[in-house]
């Protein structure tokens, strides 16, 4: 393999709470097995809230009961992912902001490429990441993201970075893990 540049070897940041919250959103979005459980239970609640509202009104009349069940059941299939989406973002910033776990994630952080893998290094200690447990980088117009198994990684707030060293190291990342430029 050719040498790396050194530019593009290591990349120090620091993150924030805020930071992180982007990447468990993100990791939402974009997991496709959240997105199957979210389908399944959205429809399940939407179903037997709008059967439960049929049968409430049905004495009314048989439109009024068909109705409002239909409506219910709109209701709960439009408002549910966006429901669970606040739900699931409340408890990750309520866990991450735990004193002992707060200066994990809001703190400097480097990440080194090397042949045996992705090291890091933050106040929480030293780690190398093999290769292979390495899955895929990707980015938005704020942030870039290095995943990991169990939606876990590393979120590198793209603000105040130099965008040619930061896109130097995610290049020689998709490089090492033979991903798409």
């Amino acid at each position: 393999m050719a040498d790396l540049p050194p530019t593009s070897k290591k990349l120090t940041f620091t993150t924030s709470l805020d930071d992180w919250m982007v990447f468990v959103e993100y990791t939402m979005k974009s997991s496709a097995r959240h997105r199957e459980a979210i389908f399944a239970w959205q429809w399940f609640f939407a179903i037997a809230c709008g059967a439960i509202v049929a049968y409430i009104f049905a004495d009314v009349s048989r439109e009024v009961g068909l109705g409002a069940g239909a409506l219910a059941l709109a209701v709960v299939a439009a408002s549910y992912p966006r429901f669970t989406r606040r739900r699931a973002l409340a408890a990750s910033r309520k866990e991450m902001s735990k004193k002992k776990l707060l200066p994990l994630y809001s703190s400097e952080r480097t990440l080194e490429i090397s042949d045996g893998g992705l090291r890091s290094d933050s106040v929480a200690g030293s780690q190398l990441l093999r290769w292979g447990f390495v899955e895929a980088v990707a980015e938005t117009s704020t942030h870039a993201f290095i995943l990991l198994p169990a939606r876990s990684g590393f979120v590198i707030p793209k603000l105040g970075m130099d965008p040619e060293i930061l896109q130097a190291f995610l290049s020689d990342l998709r490089a090492r893990l033979q991903l798409p430029v």
